[in-house]
């Protein structure tokens, strides 16, 4: 419940300035083309800090709804006349939810790529711990023990040697 409400106000204070961006660049006169560009980034950076896919999503439908409120002609309606806008939209929503959906496995990646450096640097402690013992029962007595003290469940170890022939 906590990271959902951290979540939403990521998502209004990018979305305000967002939309604080867009205004300032229409009133300085710079073409609905170049505008949509700070929606897509907008919708980027949702995704990046709310890590999921379900607010990249939200911020992509409600993006494209503010510019074709705000930008398409007719202003402060959401008819779309030229067909060259209903493209412009278009592409924009593809774009945008291709990008949350690369941006939510990269961060899926990036949650495994941890976990398996951690898994890596216990056993690289583990065999630096067993890299002066010898002897296979005291071996076995060693390991027993890291591995126990690692993921702290107790554990038996055994060790069956079959001869070849």
């Amino acid at each position: 419940m906590k990271e959902k409400l951290r979540y939403l106000v990521y998502f209004g204070i990018i979305f305000s300035i967002e939309l604080f961006c867009s205004f300032t660049l229409n009133s300085m006169g710079i073409r609905k083309e170049n505008i949509l560009m700070v929606f897509i980034v907008g919708v980027l950076l949702i995704a990046t800090f709310t890590k999921g896919y379900f607010y990249g999503l939200l911020a992509s439908i409600i993006s494209v709804l503010c510019f074709n409120f705000l930008y398409i002609d007719p202003n402060y309606d959401f008819h779309i006349s030229d067909p060259n806008d209903f493209m412009l939209i278009l592409f924009f929503l593809m774009t945008s939810v291709i990008a949350c959906s690369l941006t939510d496995r990269f961060q899926k990646q990036i949650i495994i790529s941890k976990k398996n450096e951690s898994i890596s640097k216990q056993l690289y402690s583990l065999s630096e711990r067993l890299l002066n013992v010898s002897g296979i029962e005291y071996i076995l007595l060693k390991g027993n023990q890291y591995i126990e003290e690692i993921i702290q469940i107790k554990t038996n170890i055994s060790l069956e040697i079959k001869k070849r022939k």
